[in-house]
């Protein structure tokens, strides 16, 4: 099985059992731009894990319903 996953930090909004709100979507559109097998993070949740994790940056990228660049880092497998 291959996945990729995205990952953002902040408060979502929880409404009947679901989560809504920017964290939610910025979550959705660093997945989007993740390889097979890959592990993307927003700078966000960079910033909570960096010290814990090997992380790598990626790219600088322009996300779909935000103003702002993001920048994207990659999880390594270690």
């Amino acid at each position: 099985m291959h996945v990729r996953l995205g990952m953002d930090a902040g408060e979502p909004v929880a409404d009947s059992n679901d989560l809504f709100g920017a964290t939610v979507q910025k979550a959705a559109r660093v997945c989007n731009e993740a390889s097979t097998d890959q592990i993307l993070l927003s700078e966000a949740f960079h910033d909570l894990v960096k010290d814990n994790f090997s992380v790598e940056f990626v790219c600088e990228k322009k996300l779909k319903g935000f103003a702002a660049p993001e920048r994207l880092f990659s999880v390594g497998a270690d």
